[in-house]
């Protein structure tokens, strides 16, 4: 049956689209030849293949011609843009350059991540965040990742030897009381906190994630035990897994509940340890790209004592670390899809719905569903010829 869509209000008409709307599903996750309707930003509606609406005269209508339709990707770790290291230049330019480089590879929806950084400079970064949402709140800023300094020094990774430390509580409130508001997730390393510090944090809403930590399975599980529920690029800066050991990998395997982002770029993990995280995590298991800059435009880069180099497709230190990989959020989906036994509405659902569950915006965003943002990526088959779709 066919349904006028008359109103005085200008909308706009979304057809013939495979959509994957990020619900997972198997009656939901995705509609044949769906339709949309938008109106100021939003969808207002989401018809079923057996819906045939018809478009009113105020109603602006695009034909997909049977492509896909999915939410916009979300990244909750980047550190640059095409350009520009948010945590060497924490203000607007940055923040731009970041988000134009993100709307070229589908991502819509980012967290700007602050590595280890002196406490002035952490506060300087949570009010250009809070700065630019307000004058550019359609750059998909949700608001601001902090990456440290809190780390165990052995397991620092690229963040600085010089920076990296034990917390203070005059530090944490300082911390808190600037940006409550911004910080989405901090990643600390649990072992180096008192256990009153992690409760105050987490008693404050902050979302702790576990990351560059040398905390043993048991550690591991206490912490887990206290609330915290997220790990921070999974394998990655982590103590790792043995028969007698099981580290901390081991228990964020093991343990249900535990969010586990991970860097699906060949580089940071093998390809067979992600396959093994998929079987052992399931929905508990999404892409982040933990990139230093997009699209391979930057070939070195030093700042203090960071440096980055390009290298076989990812970015090292001069000590042969891992300093930040070079992946899009599109090509982390196209990695999935190749070297996991996951579907493409799957492999969508790990860069949209998983990652807005994760930190606790999927009433905002991640879904295509009436009420959330008219913010889509559109893709071919196997997520090629990826476009970015905002209405």
């Amino acid at each position: 049956m066919k349904q006028s869509l008359n109103s005085t209000a200008p909308r706009t008409l979304i057809t013939n689209a495979r959509i994957y709307t990020g619900f997972e599903t198997p009656e939901n996750s995705v509609i044949e030849n769906g339709s949309l309707l938008i109106e100021a930003g939003r969808i207002i509606r989401v018809f079923s293949s057996g819906e045939q609406p018809l478009a009113g005269e105020n109603t602006k209508l695009i034909d997909l011609n049977a492509r896909r339709l999915g939410p916009a990707l979300i990244d909750i770790q980047i550190n640059g843009g095409y350009q520009h290291y948010f945590s060497k230049d924490p203000g607007l330019t940055s923040l731009m350059d970041i988000a134009e480089a993100c709307k070229q590879f589908g991502t819509l929806h980012f967290l700007p991540t602050l590595i280890s950084s002196p406490t002035p400079v952490i506060i300087t970064a949570i009010n250009a965040v809070r700065d630019c949402q307000a004058q550019y709140p359609s750059a998909g800023i949700l608001g601001m990742h902090l990456e440290g300094p809190f780390f165990n020094p052995s397991k620092r990774g690229a963040h600085s030897a010089g920076i990296v430390r034990r917390p203070t509580d005059k530090e944490l409130e300082l911390i808190v009381q600037a940006g409550k508001d911004i910080i989405k997730i901090m990643t600390i390393a649990p072992e180096m906190f008192s256990d009153d510090q992690i409760r105050y944090l987490l008693d404050q809403g902050i979302l702790l994630a576990a990351g560059h930590s040398d905390m043993n399975y048991e550690q591991a599980m206490h912490y887990f035990d206290m609330g915290i529920n997220m790990v921070t690029h999974l394998y990655n800066a982590m103590s790792g897994f043995s028969a007698r050991s099981p580290g901390f990998t081991g228990a964020s395997l093991e343990r249900e509940g535990i969010w586990t982002p991970i860097i699906l770029d060949g580089h940071h993990v093998h390809y067979g340890a992600a396959r093994l995280a998929y079987q052992l995590k399931k929905q508990a298991l999404f892409l982040i790209t933990d990139s230093s800059f997009l699209g391979r435009r930057v070939q070195d880069f030093s700042w203090a004592d960071f440096d980055a180099k390009m290298v076989s497709g990812t970015y090292r230190n001069k000590e042969g670390n891992l300093a930040g990989a070079a992946i899009s959020m599109a090509e982390a989906v196209c990695n999935a899809l190749q070297h996991l036994p996951v579907t493409e509405q799957e492999a969508l659902a790990m860069a949209t719905s998983r990652p807005a569950r994760a930190i606790r915006m999927d009433h905002e965003i991640g879904y295509i569903a009436p009420g959330y943002p008219a913010r889509f990526c559109v893709f071919d088959s196997g997520f090629n010829h990826l476009e970015s779709l905002i209405l």
